[in-house]
């Protein structure tokens, strides 16, 4: 069959204009120290050959002479115990082994002095670095009390400094690192631009608050304030009842996370009288105002005195949720302010939060000093809003950087025809092993069968959704994470089918990896195979949208990461951008992949600034839960929709409000597990694109890992463990911090390990990240002490950190492609 690739004209590219030269001025004055460590290392070697030839003839005439003092003597040379070997007298010559002692002395007070200057010009160069106005305005984005220490560092001479002022070390190498080794977005440090300019942007600097912060502080006013509970109608929740309790599910907030609002579900149970009860059942789906809910209080003697302190609880549990129409867009702070004047409600939050606009406004423009302050009067005013919300740290403001059409250097043909049609085909095919949504989508659908069989049902219906989308979905989360996970008990088979061939290539990949040891991988001839195993009605009609995160050198494209598409990714940056919707192209890859296969958006955000954008996209989809249930009005519910059995494709089909065959997307990149439920199994209904495939699976249980390639494109690159023991040992053995510098960089070199590399951490249990990438130059003295500060506080007999071969190599300006592509097959 043939495969359909289209190309999203919208694509970007990140890069930075912070120069790496720092770390090669720091390469450079460490070659003097290498250079030493060579010498030492050769005089080392005369020194044991000497060494051998002195015991053989030593050993020869304790044969002649059984003279003891010579096995005293043999000990001495064995140990190299210099002082007594200089006041020996004897017939045994070791004037050379003596010199060669006195060299290497020399030679090592030589490497002490060189390491030493290496440090103090690294600790310069650091200085110079921090000083730069460009990396002082992002420091506040990584610790805002931070300020005062750098401000010590920059002082005085680096020679002078502390022990206090020396700890910023780590911090301003992974600053400066992050500015001209990383690609992802980060204020000043990375910017962004459209590839080959195609489209120009509307300003350099875009300021946003936590969108999750501000809901937080405005939903917490406005469901308690009781001006605005009597003022602001509200929509009576669908609930079930046990005995004289209300019980129904909402979503509350995710603790790992503060970026994310209201999305975890949650079930509640509130007790009332059943009167109560009673009259909120007939209200169901309908609107009412407090005065209302109050007059029947009192009209059957309920809770007097207290009508207004049980409609909160009933609003703060959700239960009766009130009407708020603000949209989480761009400016959500002009959105609130605007909704409170509207109603004439919470004039002091209406002031504190314009205050924060015009603060958030002049943010964006100020330096260093001017930033720090504004940071510090918008962050007094939240806590003066609400002493309830948790601590927010460095996570109150997000900011992202663009490239103006001066400074982007990217082409268009950078971008062109990097990937053939075969390279899709295959990859498609081999994902599916690994997929989640696909197995989902096969278990949803057969227990949906098995209930229902081939009826319509709506997507209001409660026992549609605990019993078949909610009852197996806890089961396949564990596939996100686990490559030897299987759900045994689905009814469908393609589960077991793709688990048995995933288990079968795991097994294969394993053997593939111990025959052919340091031998780049060809990926297309292992996959191709498996790939033909996958049945045809599994393989073909599926949908894959896919974002490529990739850089390119010496006619090789590096493949960074495969990421799931449907603008997931693009959606944070589309409004930065001129002309956007009134592109042809832009309008056709739309039309295409959107518009034809009648997708609808929701657009919920939960907070997360991820996916802030203008919806432009004119089908939208309500879901009747969360904060923005309100907006769109005129646009069809969740409750409208329908499922019904498909036996041709073995899969649900979603009817629209009118019936017709429609799809659901979601352009933000939460992933499911930190969506609500209803949402999470929608977007599972759709074919993705993320690969699930997790190539350290492999590594954790070899040594190393060789490049894996496919055609032109470098998909892996070669990795190789670090052995915890290994490092701990050395460290132990060291006698101090020059000789422990010594013995690691041996240790690479005698196991044939880069000099240069990315240290990564293995994602452990249920953390939500790892460590970032971290580049490291065991050469190089500040590199190496922060190379052993990262990994010597690790205890764990599995293997905790790995290193990556720095691909590609640092000669040119930092770059890197985000581009989506719709697959259809």
């Amino acid at each position: 069959m043939t495969i359909i690739v289209t190309q999203n004209p919208f694509s970007i590219y990140r890069g930075t204009n912070t120069s790496d030269q720092w770390y090669f001025e720091m390469r450079e004055k460490a070659k003097e120290i290498q250079s030493a460590k060579e010498a030492i290392d050769n005089v080392h070697a005369k020194v044991e050959r000497e060494k051998e030839m002195v015991v053989s003839q030593i050993e020869e005439e304790f044969s002649l002479q059984k003279d003891p003092k010579l096995l005293n003597l043999k000990r001495d040379v064995h140990n190299l115990r210099s002082i007594r070997l200089r006041k020996y007298s004897g017939p045994i010559l070791l004037n050379r082994l003596v010199e060669l002692l006195d060299q290497l002395e020399l030679y090592q007070e030589a490497l002490q002095q060189r390491y030493e200057e290496a440090v103090l010009k690294s600790r310069e160069i650091l200085q110079r670095e921090i000083a730069d106005e460009q990396l002082q305005k992002t420091v506040l984005f990584f610790n805002q009390t931070i300020y005062k220490n750098i401000e010590k560092y920059l002082s005085k001479p680096v020679q002078t400094h502390n022990k206090k002022e020396k700890k910023l070390d780590n911090f301003i190498i992974n600053l400066l690192m992050r500015s001209s080794m990383k690609t992802s977005p980060f204020s000043y440090l990375t910017q962004t631009g459209s590839s080959g300019n195609r489209f120009l942007i509307k300003k350099k600097a875009n300021i946003e608050l936590n969108h999750a912060l501000l809901f937080r502080i405005f939903l917490e006013v406005i469901r308690t304030n009781n001006d605005t509970l009597e003022k602001i109608p509200v929509h009576v929740s669908k609930f079930g009842q046990r005995n004289s309790k209300i019980f129904f599910v909402t979503q509350e907030n995710v603790p790992q996370s503060k970026k994310i609002y209201e999305t975890r579900d949650k079930l509640v149970e509130m007790g009332i009288a059943e009167e109560v009860i009673q009259f909120l059942k007939k209200k169901q789906g309908q609107t009412m105002y407090y005065k209302e809910f109050a007059q029947f209080l009192s009209e059957h003697d309920l809770y007097s005195g207290h009508e207004l302190d049980v409609f909160k609880k009933l609003v703060t549990t959700k239960i009766v949720v009130q009407k708020i129409s603000v949209n989480a867009k761009r400016n959500l702070v002009e959105e609130m302010i605007s909704y409170l004047k509207d109603h004439d409600i919470c004039e002091e939050l209406s002031r504190q939060l314009q205050f924060i606009n015009e603060l958030q406004k002049e943010f964006e423009q100020a330096d260093t000093n001017g930033r720090l302050v504004l940071w510090k009067k918008i962050e007094d005013i939240i806590k003066n809003l609400s002493e309830t919300i948790p601590n927010f740290g460095t996570e109150i403001l997000y900011e992202d950087i663009l490239f103006d059409a001066q400074s982007n250097k990217s082409s268009l043909k950078d971008i062109d025809n990097k990937f053939s049609n075969h390279f899709f085909e295959e990859i498609t095919a081999f994902l599916l092993l690994f997929d989640v949504n696909i197995r989902v989508q096969y278990e949803v659908a057969a227990l949906y069968k098995k209930i229902y069989g081939h009826s319509e049902i709506s997507l209001s219906d409660s026992n549609l959704l605990n019993n078949v989308f909610f009852e197996k979905l806890r089961y396949f989360f564990p596939y996100f994470q686990d490559m030897d996970y299987r759900y045994d008990d689905a009814i469908a088979p393609e589960v077991k089918i793709l688990d048995d061939l995933r288990d079968e290539f795991k097994a294969f990949f394993s053997q593939y990896l111990d025959e052919n040891q340091d031998v780049e991988i060809d990926f297309q001839e292992l996959i191709k195979p498996f790939s033909k195993k996958i049945p045809t009605y599994i393989k073909y009609g599926n949908e894959f949208s896919m974002t490529f995160f990739y850089q390119l050198f010496q006619e090789k494209v590096i493949l960074n990461d495969i990421y799931d598409g449907q603008e997931k990714f693009l959606s944070r940056f589309k409004d930065f951008f001129e002309d956007l919707n009134n592109d042809s192209q832009y309008q056709e890859y739309i039309g295409k992949n959107y518009y034809d296969k009648n997708y609808y958006e929701v657009t919920e955000l939960f907070g997360f600034n991820g996916g802030i954008h203008d919806r432009n996209y004119k089908q939208k989809l309500n879901l009747e839960f969360g904060n923005q249930r309100f907006h769109d009005v005129g646009y069809p519910h969740i409750s409208d929709f329908s499922v019904k059995y498909d036996e041709k494709t073995k899969k649900l089909k979603v009817l629209d409000h009118q019936k017709n065959e429609a799809r659901v997307a979601y352009k933000s990149s939460l992933v499911p597990v930190f969506l609500p439920g209803v949402l999470s199994v929608l977007l599972l209904l759709f074919q993705s694109g993320r690969i699930n495939f997790d190539i350290n699976y492999f590594l954790k249980k070899r040594s190393d890992m060789p490049r894996i390639s496919f055609e032109n494109i470098v998909m892996y690159r070669k990795k190789w463990n670090i052995k915890h023991e290994d490092i701990e040992r050395i460290s132990k053995d060291a006698a101090n911090e020059v000789e422990l510098y010594s013995l690691i960089n041996n240790y690479f070199q005698d196991r044939d390990l880069p000099e240069t590399f990315f240290l990564k951490k293995y994602r452990m249990g249920e953390e939500i990240s790892a460590m970032k990438p971290l580049f490291i130059d065991i050469t190089v003295p500040i590199l190496f002490k922060h190379f052993m500060n990262e990994i010597t506080n690790e205890e764990s007999e599995d293997p905790t950190f790995f290193i990556e071969e720095v691909l590609p190599e640092f000669n040119n300006e930092l770059r890197e492609y985000v581009v989506e592509y719709t697959i259809d097959n």
